[in-house]
């Protein structure tokens, strides 16, 4: 049965990365030519008076959802029975739509935001536009060429996403600009409804993929067809990437009978051929290859997370044949840089003395976790152990440091705190400091670490009869009675008070855009003039 494997980064690159933090900076390590880069976290601005702001727009308002790129928040208010919407952006701190009754759905690509706006007219149709995160309409070409800004349908119609940056509405074709923050329409889907509309783009260049088991269909930026491959030969199994530079790598496996002499390897007893090509998009022109290698999965390597940079064209698994055997065991997969003419560069998964080996690597920021049959471990690039991982996830660390069984650590895995051995819980991780609790005489004491403490230090109440503390990533409170009435108290990360909230209500945080430090915290302030409590937001950037 002929099958055919299409690549996603996403899994690979989480697989291989952690392998190459370790080869950037310690001896040891089989890694040639490919190098990497781990680009230093760089804290944000401590939060302080003047970054807080109301947004008396909202005040009263119920929050309903967002967009998953946290720009994009709509809000509603019942008016004679009557649902009405209110549409804000947080990033530019701006009301969109303000009390309509229109439908609205928020859709995000990464970083940039849209969202579509439907209303019901008299023929009982749904009149639909789509508009970018500032409020502008987009248009489309109909079938006729004629440009349009409103579609009619009887249902209210879903953008269709085709790729990282590509989605379809309206029967056309939209590309999301992340350097511009922009939407742009690309071209009519009309000439290309023989297809499936599914796309693999390569990061780094302007072609896309629709990769099926019979051919694969290149296309240009403006989704125009360049060429088609058909892949050559007779074939069993067959895994088809893509390469950095834009061609395809091609390898096919096929299996032979036992009588035959020609083969390229055996495994389980059985001779298989295989035939490895590279197809030249622009020539349109498929070379076969010398490889010795079985492919597992191969992708670009700048398809990578923000913070790693590899100078390599790509990662690839490779499964090595030597002698006519094919070596596929669990200590025989290969991590490698491999060049876009098929040249390994170097492993980027060797394993060094005293290492733990592992099945299975992650990377949480610049360490590395090795999955085992006995749990996760964290290891330096020496081997040293410093300690098992299994509950440790984004509530673990913050920018400057983690925690590993209580003890904390720095990203050059230097130990700095042992909270857990001196009687202290962790609360609340923060941007760069942790909030921690001990008690103290029967009372729950709290107290704030950072990297410049030797050890906690205490945090000092308004009151001593203490009610509570409550934090996001940037903003903390702490409440206590005063005259019998609760106040609260708001610092920054840096344990420094912070004026502009209501100090008669705990703020919560219900929208986050961390790309650009915005935040958005709500709170039932009492209003004295009416004598209710009323939900007010407040905007922290």
């Amino acid at each position: 049965m002929k099958k055919i494997v299409t690549i996603v980064a996403v899994l690979l690159l989480v697989a291989c990365l952690a392998c190459l933090l370790v080869a950037c900076n310690h001896e040891g390590m089989d890694f040639e030519d490919a190098e990497i880069t781990v680009t230093n976290f760089s804290p944000a601005k401590l939060a302080t008076s003047d970054m807080v702001s109301e947004v008396s727009a909202l005040e009263g308002l119920t929050f309903v959802k967002k967009n998953n790129a946290n720009t994009l928040l709509l809000f509603k208010k019942v008016v004679n029975e009557k649902e009405r919407f209110t549409l804000y952006n947080i990033v530019t701190d701006t009301i969109l739509v303000s009390d309509s009754n229109n439908s609205f759905t928020l859709y995000s690509y990464g970083e940039n935001s849209f969202y579509t706006r439907s209303a019901l007219d008299t023929m009982g149709d749904y009149r639909t536009s789509l508009y970018d995160a500032n409020g502008n309409v987009i248009s489309f070409y109909d079938s006729y060429g004629t440009e349009q800004y409103t579609y009619v349908s009887s249902a209210i119609p879903t953008v269709e996403h085709l790729t990282l940056d590509v989605f379809s509405f309206a029967n056309n074709y939209y590309r999301v600009d992340h350097d511009k923050d922009a939407i742009k329409r690309i071209r009519t889907k009309a000439p290309l409804s023989d297809y499936n509309y599914y796309f693999y783009k390569n990061y780094t260049d302007d072609y896309y993929y629709q990769i099926e088991s019979s051919r694969v269909l290149v296309f240009n930026k403006n989704l125009q067809l360049v060429t088609t491959y058909y892949p050559q030969g007779s074939y069993d199994d067959i895994t088809i990437s893509v390469l950095a530079d834009g061609n395809l790598l091609v390898q096919t496996v096929l299996g032979l009978m036992d009588e035959d002499k020609n083969y390229t390897y055996i495994s389980d007893g059985r001779k298989y051929e295989m035939k490895t090509y590279i197809y030249d998009v622009e020539d349109k022109d498929a070379v076969e290859k010398e490889f010795n290698y079985l492919i597992v999965s191969s992708d670009p390597a700048k398809m990578s997370e923000q913070d790693f940079k590899l100078n390599a064209d790509n990662i690839a698994v490779l499964y090595p044949i030597e002698d006519e055997r094919l070596l596929d065991g669990n200590n025989d997969k290969m991590v490698v840089s491999l060049s876009n003419k098929l040249r390994i560069q170097g492993r980027l998964d060797k394993m060094i003395d005293n290492q733990v080996p592992g099945t299975t690597f992650t990377t949480l920021n610049e360490y590395l976790v090795y999955t085992t049959s006995e749990g996760n471990t964290l290891v330096k690039s020496d081997g040293t152990v410093i300690g098992t991982v299994n509950n440790l996830n984004k509530n673990k660390r913050n920018d400057t440091f983690f925690a590993v069984g209580g003890k904390i650590y720095n990203y050059n895995l230097d130990f700095l705190y042992d909270f857990d051995a001196n009687g202290y819980s962790d609360v609340l991780w923060m941007n760069n400091s942790l909030i921690l609790a001990k008690v103290v005489d029967d009372k729950t004491v709290y107290f704030r670490y950072d990297t410049s403490m030797v050890s906690p230090t205490q945090i000092t109440m308004s009151s001593t009869n203490f009610v509570g503390l409550f934090g996001s990533k940037y903003v903390y409170s702490i409440a206590g009675t005063v005259d019998e009435k609760t106040v609260y108290t708001y610092y920054n990360d840096g344990g420094e008070m912070i004026n502009g909230f209501p100090t008669s209500c705990s703020m919560g945080c219900i929208a986050v855009n961390d790309e650009k430090a915005f935040y958005l915290y709500y709170g039932h302030v009492h209003d004295d003039v009416t004598d209710t409590d009323v939900v007010r937001y407040y905007r922290l950037a």
